[in-house]
C-alpha cells in the first residue's frame, strides 16, 4: 500500500491536494483507495493518518489552510528502496519507544 501511495504522488508531478488523493489513486491504479484496510484512520481524518508515515508522504499546509501532499522519497525510487526506508523508519520508532519506556 505504501508503494501505491508513493506511485500516485510521484505520478502527480508535484503537490497534490489531500482531497484529490483517493480519486488519483483510483484512476492510476484501477481500484479503490481503501486506506482504512492498511492504516487506522481516526478522528483526525486522512491528514492525521498520513502524518504518521512521514517517510512516505510529506504534508504541507498552505496559507489558505489547504493540505497538499508530496512524496518524501525522490522520484525514481524503487519498491525495494521504499521497503528499506520503511524498515529503517520502523526500527527508529521501536528505538524511540524503547527509550521512552526506559
Amino acid at each position: 500500500f505504501l508503494w501505491n501511495i508513493h506511485q500516485v504522488l510521484e505520478a502527480s508531478g508535484g503537490a497534490m491536494a489531500l482531497e484529490a488523493l483517493r480519486e488519483a489513486y483510483s484512476q492510476l491504479l484501477g481500484h479503490k483507495c481503501a486506506i482504512e484496510r492498511f492504516l487506522v484512520v481516526g478522528e483526525g481524518g486522512l491528514a492525521a493518518t498520513l502524518k504518521r508515515i512521514p517517510h512516505i508522504v510529506t504534508l504541507n499546509r498552505g496559507k489558505d489552510g489547504n493540505v497538499t501532499l508530496t512524496p518524501t522519497l525522490p522520484a525514481g525510487t524503487t519498491k525495494e528502496t521504499l521497503i528499506a526506508e520503511d524498515l529503517q523508519y520502523r526500527k527508529q520508532l521501536q528505538q524511540k519507544n524503547a527509550a521512552a519506556k526506559a
